[in-house]
């Protein structure tokens, strides 16, 4: 008899646009499930569009029962207080405990907390994303039983089918950022620190590609500095691309920029790891648990070794030089984390 797999996708919807992470773990999550144990699971998918009105607290649950489902995968974050009347094995992911630390940095982060905290009572097994997640969570959650705690990387092999153009999408050599363009991402810091890089740097002509969704009144404030710092031409904000111009756009940079003020994964910085490509982060200590699997991740400790980084690596890279390194460690791949999964509720 096929186990039963009750799917919280958030606003994630089949044949749609990956414009987010969660949305990212979703499709490749359901891919692969489908495909690897298409002969033992069902996967029953519910989103926003089906879900209506008191879709998280009050549909969900009903779905859920209705179609009696066995295993609750809460990939939203979140588990509904009503599940825990229901006869299933419920199995939350956290991603990143950023509305603890950065409350300021969040609509409504006393919901979110309350919510979290509840889901974490609730939950059979909770998955996070890296050590150091796990480690905050501990710490946040003294009494909380470790043994409820799996680590499982996510997989970071999904643009490795995509064909590499030959040419750049861009005349002229860039360094990219790839994300959510919000607060927490710690944007202003990024511009600024290119704003040194094109003062101390003889190739003057290098730009900040910045790719992403962006909240507005973020977006607009950044605008601002960018004007105050007269960089309107060599700053470009670009809005969701498709996978396969991504790659383009990764496989062509001199290198992936990220100075985010918290991180639970980053795929937008394993991504252009695993495409061989150098990126530059700040000193989170998430990046350390990293640097054993991928020798051109490159760690700061301020502004000024940021700016002396991206010197280094423009001076040796060229226009459309293009990475051909496209392996990741297994522990990194879709397939390990679905079997990982499957491995929780056996």
């Amino acid at each position: 008899m096929k186990r039963t797999i009750g799917i919280d996708a958030g606003d994630y919807y089949l044949n749609t646009t990956i414009n987010s992470g969660i949305k990212r773990i979703v499709s490749q999550a359901l891919l692969h499930l489908q495909s690897l144990y298409y002969d033992s699971i069902i996967t029953h998918l519910y989103n926003y569009q089906n879900g209506g009105f008191l879709f998280g607290s009050v549909r969900l649950p009903y779905y859920l029962l209705k179609n009696h489902d066995q295993v609750f995968f809460a990939f939203s974050g979140q588990i509904p207080w009503l599940i825990r009347f229901l006869p299933l094995k419920k199995i939350l992911f956290l991603y990143d405990l950023g509305f603890y630390q950065y409350p300021q940095h969040f609509q409504n982060p006393l919901k979110i907390i309350k919510q979290t905290n509840r889901s974490i009572l609730l939950a059979d097994k909770i998955i996070v994303s890296s050590q150091i997640t796990k480690k905050q969570l501990i710490n946040q959650f003294p009494k909380l039983d470790i043994n409820k705690i799996t680590v499982c990387y996510l997989g970071i092999d999904h643009l490795f089918s995509i064909k590499v153009l030959p040419t750049s999408p861009l005349s002229f050599q860039y360094f990219l950022y790839v994300g959510v363009v919000k607060p927490l991402k710690n944007l202003e810091k990024l511009i600024q620190i290119y704003n040194q890089f094109i003062i101390q740097s003889p190739k003057k002509g290098i730009k900040l590609i910045i790719i992403g969704k962006a909240e507005t009144n973020y977006k607009n404030s950044l605008l601002q500095l960018i004007n105050l710092l007269k960089q309107e031409k060599n700053i470009i904000f670009k809005d969701v691309v498709t996978d396969e111009e991504l790659v383009n756009y990764y496989q062509h940079c001199i290198g992936l920029l990220n100075v985010s003020l918290v991180e639970g994964f980053c795929f937008p910085v394993l991504e252009a790891l695993s495409l061989g490509k150098n990126v530059i982060v700040n000193n989170l200590p998430i990046y350390k648990e990293y640097v054993p699997f991928f020798p051109k991740l490159f760690i700061t400790k301020n502004n000024s070794d940021f700016v002396k980084t991206m010197k280094d690596k423009s001076c040796r890279d060229v226009i459309n030089h293009v990475s051909t390194s496209t392996t990741v460690p297994t522990q990194f791949t879709w397939n390990f984390y679905t079997n990982s999964l499957i491995s929780l509720i056996s």
